[in-house]
């Protein structure tokens, strides 16, 4: 099946020979290495905008300077190193882990993950949001004819290539748990970094903001005649930031309409539907019950 748009999430950049020969030449074993996989969808953002910077103990890398990150390390101004990404679970996870690992091998895990059946609904919807007007079968379905194949974004089979590849024990956090209890999940990463938690300095305000089933119908009902999908289509910088402007204004207009115009401009029918949302749980039951298994331990 030919998707008519492309969800970039990246390939790891080569490192350079010169720079490959200092890292495997580098003594890195008084330095420590926290490299948080920021799985998409699984409050990344909050804990990269809210949380990460305020560490005191750790040089914090954010996402926006990862591509720079192992030169950054190799300089050794710090002891004490967290650096964070925002992977998908596609086969990039383990293409970008794999690759920080063979140069960082001491590096420990920092992995949240949620059920593949909320997962995939949120990513619709900030596909969606973002002004991509597809089915939800488009971006996932058993038949694996799909932006998402099934198999290939299952927890079970993370798990076991991190516990093969890493020298010290991952941290794994259920991103429900930031939801219910964010103070013991916060408690729980800040101790496994080695930082001290403040709970009277943690801000518990989200980075983002949800948008509901009319929004995203509107922007959805938009889209069969104006493209606003958040791309890039020219060579120009500069041409992509007035792009962006035009099409983010459209999309926040619309979405700000949304949630006045009468309920009768809506269809009844759901963005996601009870079948597709059931087909999807019933899918991932056995991979997530296992992962709860696995934690249990």
């Amino acid at each position: 099946m030919m998707i008519p748009y492309m969800i970039e999430y990246g390939v790891p950049r080569e490192t350079p020979a010169d720079l490959q020969e200092k890292l495997l030449t580098t003594d890195f074993s008084d330095t420590e290495i926290y490299f948080h996989v920021g799985v998409e969808r699984t409050g990344t953002k909050y804990l990269q905008k809210s949380i990460f910077p305020s560490y005191k103990k750790l040089h914090f890398i954010n996402k926006d300077r990862y591509p720079e990150a192992k030169e950054i390390i190799l300089k050794k101004e710090h002891k004490r190193y967290l650096v964070s990404m925002e992977l998908n679970l596609n086969s990039h996870f383990e293409v970008e882990v794999n690759d920080f690992l063979s140069a960082f091998p001491q590096a420990r895990i920092i992995m949240v993950m949620r059920p593949l059946s909320g997962w995939l609904v949120s990513h619709y919807k900030r596909i969606v949001k973002n002004g991509f007007n597809i089915r939800f079968d488009e971006l996932w379905n058993q038949n694996g004819e799909s932006v998402f194949d099934p198999e290939e974004i299952k927890y079970r089979p993370k798990i076991e290539f991190l516990e093969s590849k890493t020298q010290y024990p991952p941290l794994y956090l259920i991103h429900g748990d930031l939801r219910k209890n964010p103070l013991e999940f916060l408690k729980k990463l800040a101790d496994y970094v080695g930082e001290e938690f403040d709970e009277s300095t943690v801000s518990l305000k989200p980075v983002h903001t949800s948008y509901n089933d009319r929004q995203l119908k509107a922007l959805r009902w938009v889209m069969k005649y104006v493209n606003i999908s958040r791309s890039k289509p020219y060579s120009s910088d500069l041409r992509n930031r007035f792009y962006r402007l035009r099409v983010d204004t459209i999309r926040y207009v619309v979405m700000y309409l949304a949630k006045i115009v009468p309920d009768s401009f809506f269809s009844n029918q759901p963005l996601i539907s009870k079948k597709e949302k059931e087909e999807v749980a019933d899918f991932y039951q056995e991979d997530w019950q296992a992962v709860l298994d696995f934690l249990e331990k």
